[in-house]
């Protein structure tokens, strides 16, 4: 009776230590996987929630903020575009950098204020990428919500393809410099 006490004893700090710090979580399908080889791909418009100051020129009058699609709790995704051709996937596909890749794009200073977000499907689960066209910055969220750590996530290299994507999916957006006047 001993040793099982004393053995539970010994592994219980180690798996709460594990526990504790955070480490990110696993997927069963690798995130360059998921981004080469969707499925599907939906467009969406992307803002932050009206809590905090987010832009209701680009959402239904007549829809509550709740009842929107959203990813994660800090992006609401108002209007939905068309779903992209085998094509534009392909195309997109290619764009995906991995994390080992080095960042094609300089760090810059700026609030990332989200214009679209792209939604990858296989099967029945989705991972999203939120784009600032502004200062071409991503934010990765799982379709639990939760963000998925930039280290694990990877980079999208074709910004003039993304805006070219953006504009067409929602050609009364006026795009200015990269940003969606809201």
């Amino acid at each position: 009776m001993r040793i099982p006490s004393l053995a539970l004893f010994l592994a219980l700090p180690a798996a709460l230590s594990c526990s504790a710090t955070g480490a990110a979580p696993t997927y069963p399908t690798p995130h360059e996987v998921f981004f080469r080889h969707p499925d599907r791909v939906q467009i969406f418009l992307a803002d932050h929630p009206s809590s905090w100051g987010g832009g209701r020129s680009t959402w239904p009058e007549d829809i509550a903020e709740e009842d929107l699609p959203h990813s994660g709790p800090t992006y609401v995704l108002p209007r939905e575009g068309p779903e992209l051709t085998a094509s534009q996937r392909k195309r997109l596909a290619a764009t995906y950098l991995p994390p080992s890749a080095p960042n094609p794009f300089p760090p810059r200073k700026c609030m990332f204020n989200p214009d679209i977000a792209l939604r990858y499907w296989r099967g029945k689960t989705y991972r999203d990428i939120v784009v600032c066209l502004g200062c071409i910055k991503f934010a990765f969220m799982d379709a639990d919500g939760k963000p998925i750590p930039k280290e694990h996530a990877g980079y999208l290299e074709d910004y003039l393809f993304l805006h070219e994507l953006a504009k067409e999916a929602f050609p009364d957006q006026d795009l200015s410099h990269g940003h969606f006047k809201r």
